[in-house]
């Protein structure tokens, strides 16, 4: 108890209902700066799991072989006339230059301890380049259909989730010359403004690149064992309960003044002047009808009601 009559001295999530905020908080806090500990001492900067939020697991779970849930793009590429090498080979080295400044393109996914909670994101280690960049070569003629036909069989195609779920595919022969590439990202690394900045981060707005420092060298890290992984993820549900506790508790006052809108009439008279939401009793009032005298004082009587002038 401390001296304002708190009891402050509850150890599970489900016990501290009672508690102020601020301690909920701290209680917060301190956890994670203990999860922060074990996993640095532990398991070291590159094993600590990014969990994924609600919405980017649920295109994880609503993933099936007829429903792909990643997103992809198709771009033409206009080859330079005195390319020494393959358009393949040539996207393949300046890719390989670049890939650190997307991290994760050097992330795949790992699930918690007994399912607990949502999976994360842990360093993939060696990246198997030949899955990842692949290169295809159309048929003669090499037209815009067969193009497009290839297009759908890749697109059909799931990720293969125990490795990083992106995939490049460049497709050479066709007819005009041209070179295609097909990327493809599952959703639940990728939305449309992670899109645009990776692209930004890759590509260049100029016919001369830029000069991209190259990655800096990773420390020898380990994975973590089971034990490490079950304190983790245990502490995460502990964590992500009481967040869930406090967004309640910080939810109550804007209820109360939503409920108190509604249950409190706006004006003495039903009229809502404050230009918002009318309340409940403004609602229910019985509508008053004007009584004010009408501007013409003595109204013509309709034409079929006149009485004829007596001649």
């Amino acid at each position: 108890m401390d001296a304002g009559g708190t009891d402050t001295s509850c150890k599970l999530p489900l016990q501290c209902g009672s508690l102020p905020l601020a301690t909920i908080r701290q209680m917060i806090g301190e956890r994670g700066r203990m999860a922060g500990r074990l996993s640095t001492v532990t398991i070291g900067r590159e094993g600590r799991m990014k969990q994924l939020g609600g919405i980017d697991a649920t295109f994880l779970y609503m993933e099936t072989p007829e429903t792909p849930m990643h997103v992809a793009g198709l771009t033409l590429y206009e080859p330079p006339a005195d390319l020494p090498s393959s358009f393949y080979d040539h996207f393949k080295e300046f890719f390989l230059t670049r890939m650190h400044l997307a991290p994760i393109f050097e992330k795949k996914l790992a699930r918690t301890v007994l399912e607990l909670d949502h999976p994360a994101w842990v360093d993939a280690g060696e990246i198997d380049i030949a899955y990842h960049l692949r290169r295809a070569t159309l048929a003669a003629p090499g037209s815009w259909k067969q193009l497009e036909e290839m297009v759908g069989e890749l697109h059909s195609t799931l990720l293969d989730r125990s490795r990083p779920l992106w995939q490049f595919t460049v497709i050479d022969g066709l007819d005009d010359g041209n070179v295609a590439i097909y990327s493809k990202m599952h959703h639940a690394a990728i939305d449309g403004g992670a899109g645009m900045a990776i692209a930004a981060a890759l590509y260049d707005m100029s016919p001369l690149p830029r000069k991209v420092k190259p990655p800096e060298p990773k420390p020898a890290v380990r994975k973590p064992t089971i034990e490490e992984r079950a304190i983790l993820g245990i502490n995460d549900v502990v964590q992500n309960v009481m967040r869930q506790q406090l967004k309640a508790m910080e939810a109550v006052p804007q209820v109360l003044g939503t409920l108190t809108d509604l249950l409190i009439a706006k004006s003495g008279n039903g009229e809502n002047k404050s230009g918002g939401l009318p309340g409940i009793p403004d609602i229910l009032l019985p509508r008053r009808h004007s009584t004010s005298p009408s501007p013409r004082s003595d109204p013509s009587p309709p034409a079929h009601c006149r009485s004829a002038t007596p001649r």
